[in-house]
């Protein structure tokens, strides 16, 4: 075995962590989408918004939900020009006593509801007036934090399996690049 990554940290494994790392960075950087592509996506981020915006569990006035009408000049839609999206919002719902409620976990959605609040009260940001930014924020700071950390982890991993140096790069580059990890980073997701 290579004892190229087994001694103690060198300028060289230092180098390759760091380039694998601001890789996956980019990576989640460039693959994250500023909407809601789906009732799945649209649904977990109708539930942030309402327990930060209305402070409740119920999503009926998220506007994953009521999406603003396309001829309403001041609105602005979550989700891209897709009909069904536009016309009916997300459909991943509950109806329990006469209120609407997402189908998804609740957890990663009360994760994301911190980061909402703190993003808001640093920058003023809202779902309703700048949905492309939610989107894109929460987004990065669940699917593209756990994308990133996933391919750390990986190459990691493959350090302490003393692993050669270009068998640790390619294991971690083939979980990077040629598995779904880089779509799951594209949109809010429980994966």
């Amino acid at each position: 075995m290579s004892t190229a990554f087994t001694s103690p940290p060198d300028r060289r494994c230092r180098h390759a962590e760091l380039l694998v790392v601001s890789a996956a960075v980019l990576v989640a950087l460039f693959s994250t989408l500023p909407y809601a592509g789906a009732w799945n996506d649209g649904s977990r981020l109708a539930t942030v918004e309402c327990l930060v915006d209305h402070h409740t569990l119920a999503i009926d006035r998220s506007i994953f939900v009521a999406v603003p009408a396309p001829d309403d000049p001041a609105a602005r839609s979550p989700y891209p020009a897709n009909a069904d999206l536009l016309r009916a919002g997300t459909r991943d719902k509950l109806l329990i006593d006469g209120h609407y409620y997402s189908d998804k976990s609740p957890v990663p959605a009360l994760l994301m509801a911190l980061v909402y609040q703190a993003l808001q009260w640093l920058t003023g940001l809202t779902a309703r007036l700048q949905p492309g930014a939610f989107c894109f924020l929460l987004t990065l700071a669940s699917s593209g934090v756990a994308y990133v950390v996933a391919i750390w982890a990986t190459f990691r991993t493959a350090r302490l399996l003393q692993l050669p140096p270009a068998w640790c790069l390619a294991l971690t580059a083939s979980l990077a690049l040629a598995t779904v990890a880089p779509v799951y980073a594209r949109q809010v997701n429980n994966h």
